[in-house]
């Protein structure tokens, strides 16, 4: 008897903590608090350089404290499906391709990162329902706003705003290497919050409007039945959420990232289809927050126009269009020497630099030494053909694969935006922040 009061009780404990490892891991992870464990070059850069987060630390907590939970305790819930049966073979191309690499240990650093976000896609879709789903959309939200009050500071002052204990780097107009934009008036640096680049930023924030809708949505959930105070609290709550939401829009808008908002436009689209899907139900909701949402589009050209209209015009000879040219270019010629079967894991830079292909291209300054900007090709480049196959398989698995409930509508519109996304981009593959959010949101996805 005792034993089993005991074994109750710890099993309470054991809930407790790993709840609280998982907010907190959430709390932090947009933060760029980092500490450096081990550069793998004499070149400096980040992608040489191995980082420990604090967020990493709370989802390592979180995943020991979830497979105690499992092991000894809740057998019943661990289902392996068809689709995670491509995920584990790529998960082994992976793990053959850090063994037969070109630096070892640059490889089992990625290999871990990378493991990482699996292991959060694992979590959120066998756990997502133990976690309290008003508690975890309202952190990203929060962490939206948050995040917006900082990129809104950033641009209207065209610098850092002194929050580096928060892991805000440091920006400027006079600072090389930072995001900036020409126009007719001058030169304009984009916003980045605690993040190392605008369009990190801007992923985090469209990630935070879909918690925003959701929020939305499922309003009530917030309010306990008492009617004498569901109208106080109802107020209460659509003044907060409309300035966070306000927040998180102009946030998205400051850090002029193109895909950025290609990816919120997508992720935009769940409304009508939502709108017209159950009309009965969601009518006046959706009716609502796409009238907010095309109120502050009109508030932000009429603030912004020239400044968005120059970002939204594309010429093949501004420097973000010609260098995804030049990188673009490198990738396939990698791929044809490798023919087809990777470098390794993390080891593209340094495979480039032995074919000397940034030189053929004249990229000598340490700053354009980049991997190339499409996420596809980079992980073709680094494991395979194999691994991207098992990759696109398991992808096309789990986005086909019916799903209902109203944040698998609204993360699948998301989850397409990312996937566009990655087509001009490699930060969901070499990047902390990138590689959390897109496992995060696959996971969510894919939850039960």
């Amino acid at each position: 008897m005792r034993s089993l009061i005991f074994k109750k009780n710890f099993l309470k404990l054991i809930k407790v903590l790993e709840k609280g490892c998982f907010f907190a891991f959430l709390l932090t992870f947009p933060l760029g608090i980092k500490k450096t464990i081990y550069s793998f070059s004499l070149f400096r850069s980040d992608f040489f350089t191995a980082f420990l987060y604090p967020s990493e630390i709370f989802l390592i907590f979180t995943i020991f404290l979830f497979l105690i939970r499992f092991l000894f305790f809740e057998k019943n819930f661990f289902k392996i499906e068809k689709k995670d049966f491509f995920l584990i073979f790529f998960i082994l191309v992976l793990f053959f391709k850090t063994i037969f690499s070109l630096n070892f240990f640059l490889s089992i650093y990625y290999f871990l990162r990378t493991i990482e976000g699996i292991l959060l896609y694992f979590y959120l879709k066998f756990n997502f329902s133990f976690c309290s789903k008003k508690l975890f959309f309202g952190i990203l939200a929060l962490g939206g706003a948050f995040e917006g009050i900082l990129a809104l500071s950033q641009f209207l002052l065209q610098k850092s705003i002194g929050f580096y204990f928060l892991g805000e780097p440091k920006i400027s107009y006079f600072i090389r290497n930072v995001a900036k934009f020409s126009t007719f008036d001058g030169r304009y640096i984009r916003s980045i919050g605690t993040f190392p680049h605008a369009n990190l930023l801007a992923c985090f924030l469209v990630l935070s409007l879909v918690s925003f809708f959701w929020l939305w949505f499922k309003k009530e959930e917030f309010f306990k039945k008492q009617v004498s105070q569901f109208r106080f609290k109802n107020f209460t709550f659509l003044i907060f959420w409309i300035i966070g939401i306000f927040l998180t829009f102009f946030g998205l808008l400051t850090s002029f990232s193109r895909s950025g908002f290609a990816a919120g436009f997508i992720s935009s689209l769940a409304l009508p289809v939502l709108f017209f899907k159950k009309k009965s139900f969601y009518y006046k909701r959706v009716k609502f927050l796409i009238l907010i949402l095309i109120l502050f589009s009109i508030i932000g050209l009429v603030l912004f126009k020239d400044l968005i209209f120059v970002r939204v015009k594309i010429s093949p000879n501004e420097p973000a269009v010609s260098y995804r040219e030049i990188y673009f270019k490198i990738g396939k010629e990698l791929t044809q020497k490798t023919k087809f079967l990777g470098v390794g894991l993390g080891n593209y830079l340094i495979a480039v630099q032995k074919f000397n292909l940034f030189s053929k291209y004249n990229l000598t300054l340490p700053w354009e030494r980049q991997p190339v900007h499409n996420f596809y090709l980079l992980i073709l480049d680094e494991i395979g053909i194999f691994g991207l196959v098992f990759f696109f398989l398991f992808l096309c698995l789990l986005l086909f694969e019916k799903k209902e409930g109203l944040e698998k509508h609204l993360f699948f519109y998301l989850i397409l935006g990312w996937l566009l996304w990655a087509g001009f981009d490699h930060f969901f593959w070499t990047l902390y922040q990138g590689i959390i959010i897109f496992w995060l949101s696959l996971g969510i996805f894919a939850s039960r």
